[in-house]
Formats: structure tokens, C-alpha cells, sequence
């Protein structure tokens, strides 16, 4: 068997076979490439005529291409996992992060006098209107803004400068 006229007469056909699977030039001439030189290592290989060596040429490159569409898809896959665990860690860490910052704001508030402990309480956590403080808790609404400031300064002395950021922020 004549490998150099072997690869003359099929190259070209195998090509646009290999490219009519995976549509990749430069790995359909990888696989291609990779089928002659397995021909070319192991000549000896192909028993039969030249029925068994087109057999043999066809059936190489469609599994290689095969083989290599399969690893893509893999490959995908671990890209996509791979994405999708970065992202969960990313959202998990975050989770950590606010419930410690939540945790150590409720511990703050906490420690206000009780007059604005319940005021930021109504007026923060379950979203009422000055007015609608100051008639449940049966007093001004001056006062309620009073009890709002005197929390903030109060708070602003018992959590860090970051965390009093965080606190303005989720209260506005």
C-alpha cells in the first residue's frame, strides 16, 4: 500500500466528509491527519483491498469526529459546572457577608434606648409612615422624627463606619 498515494486520493474527500460533521477546518484537517499518520504507523493494520482501506478511512474519521464533538460537549459542561460553582460560591459568600452585617445591625439596635428601638423597628422593618408611627405609638410625628434621628446618631457611635453605611443604605 502506497501511503503517500493513499493520502493524494483521499485527503480532499475526507476533509469535506469529516467537515460536513463538525464544521471546523482546522480540526477537520487535525482528524484527518491523525487518521494517516495511525495508516502510516500501522501499515500492516488494514487487511483487504481498497474497499476495506475507504472502509477503513470513513469509519476512523466519523469516530474521530464523533470522539471530538463528545469532549466538546464535555468540556462545555465542566465550563458551564464550572460557572455555575463559581457563581453559587460568589452568591453563597454574599449571603454570609449580609447575614453577618444584618446580625451585627439588629445587635445595634438592639442596644438603643426603647422609645427608638421601636420606632426604627416600625418605621424601618415594617415600613410605616411617620404619621402612621406616631398614631400607633400615640405620639407626634416631630417625636418620631426625633426618636429617627437620635437613632442614627446612636447607631452611627455603636457600629463601624462601613456598617453605618450599609445601615443608611438598607434604611433609605
Amino acid at each position: 500500500m502506497d501511503i503517500e498515494g493513499v493520502f493524494r486520493a483521499y485527503y480532499r474527500r475526507l476533509c469535506h466528509f469529516a467537515w460536513q460533521l463538525i464544521q471546523d477546518e482546522s480540526v477537520v484537517e487535525d482528524i484527518v491527519q491523525d487518521v494517516f499518520v495511525y495508516l502510516w504507523d500501522h501499515p500492516t493494520s488494514i487487511k483487504g483491498g481498497e474497499q476495506a482501506l475507504q472502509s477503513f478511512l470513513y469509519s476512523a474519521v466519523r469516530h474521530s469526529c464523533y470522539n471530538h464533538v463528545r469532549h466538546q460537549k464535555v468540556h462545555l459542561r465542566y465550563m458551564h459546572l464550572s460557572a455555575a460553582s463559581i457563581s453559587e460560591e460568589s452568591s453563597y459568600l454574599d449571603k454570609i457577608i449580609r447575614a453577618e452585617a444584618v446580625g451585627e445591625l439588629v445587635a445595634a439596635i438592639e442596644q438603643l434606648p426603647q422609645a427608638c428601638k421601636e420606632v426604627v423597628h416600625l418605621g424601618y422593618f415594617e415600613g410605616l409612615s411617620n404619621a402612621e408611627i406616631a398614631e400607633r405609638l400615640n405620639i407626634s410625628i416631630n417625636t418620631v422624627k426625633t426618636q429617627k434621628q437620635r437613632a442614627l446618631k446612636t447607631l452611627k457611635k455603636l457600629v463601624t463606619p462601613e456598617m453605618y453605611l450599609l445601615l443608611c443604605y438598607l434604611l433609605s
